[in-house]
């Protein structure tokens, strides 16, 4: 018998909930590891910040020009799509727009749960292995 999937987001499990997913380049298909609502929320947020800031649900007709530095590091943004290419921040709790982030910003605060006390505890953490080494 198959395991019921269970959401890593939300923790409820099949047939409560629906998982979607996608096909590889082999024919298999996988399940999201997140339910479909738990996936779909993120993209919801964004949509409902932008219309906060905006007026519209879209944000891409609003970024800034691209050498504008990344309100996180500084660095110029670009509109392609590497490290550095322009992404719309927002909180996805409030569904507010923070700023204009490089992408690498971006994944970095995404990692941290957008949690202030785990950024500090990052930061806190390479002050201390700095200091030893130098």
């Amino acid at each position: 018998m198959e395991e019921l999937k269970t959401c890593t987001k939300c923790g409820r499990s099949e047939p409560e909930v629906d998982f979607k997913g996608r096909v590889n380049a082999y024919g298999k298909f996988y399940k999201h590891p997140m339910c479909h609502e738990c996936y779909l929320k993120p993209k919801q947020s964004r949509s409902d910040a932008a219309f906060k800031e905006f007026g519209k649900r879209t944000w891409k007709e609003f970024r800034p020009p691209e050498g504008t530095p990344c309100s996180c590091c500084g660095t110029p943004m670009t509109h392609g799509k590497d490290a550095y290419s322009v992404c719309f921040d927002h909180d996805p709790v409030t569904a507010t727009f923070r700023g204009w982030i490089c992408k690498r910003c971006n994944y970095g605060l995404g990692y941290f749960n957008d949690s202030l006390d785990t950024i500090l505890k990052v930061a806190d953490y390479l002050k201390t292995t700095y200091e030893t080494i130098n």
